[in-house]
């Protein structure tokens, strides 16, 4: 099994398959906007104008900072952050977690797994994991740049 074998919903309803990353690398974060790490979107989406595949996945799970509905963070994201890149519905990580959080528990351990907001982790072109960052490692980091 790998990244690959997951599915999640879109804010907008859609079904983003990470099957479609198939091919090249790509990087999933963990984010919540009223989080004080949430500029980190912005280095995010620098990634995604430069090609490179990301995906969030919001939460509330940590410090309750993701509390809105989907329409309303649409529009955070759209008008505060100007964010274009895939964004998934709220899930659950620490409370619930998403199958590709569970999945990704196994993979990482408790050393790897997410234990606040913006962690990243970034998969190779077959969907196996390279390597995970925490949250005060920033998006456009030379080293998260090399890999993906």
């Amino acid at each position: 099994m790998t990244a690959h074998s997951f599915k999640f919903k879109t804010l907008n309803q859609k079904t983003i398959d990470l099957s479609s990353f198939k091919g090249q690398p790509f990087i999933v974060c963990n984010t919540a906007t009223l989080c004080g790490f949430n500029q980190q979107l912005h280095g995010l989406e620098t990634l995604h104008r430069l090609g490179k595949q990301v995906l969030a996945t919001p939460s509330n799970d940590f410090g309750q900072q993701e509390p809105g509905s989907s329409e309303s963070l649409i529009c955070t994201l759209e008008d505060q952050f100007k964010i274009s890149f895939p964004v998934t519905e709220c899930v659950g990580i620490q409370k619930h977690p998403h199958p590709f959080y569970q999945w990704l528990h196994h993979q990482v351990s408790w050393v790897g797994y997410p234990r606040w907001n913006f962690y990243k982790f970034i998969f190779d072109d077959q969907g196996h994991l390279m390597r995970w960052f925490s949250p005060f490692t920033q998006p456009n980091h030379p080293k998260i740049i090399d890999l993906l």
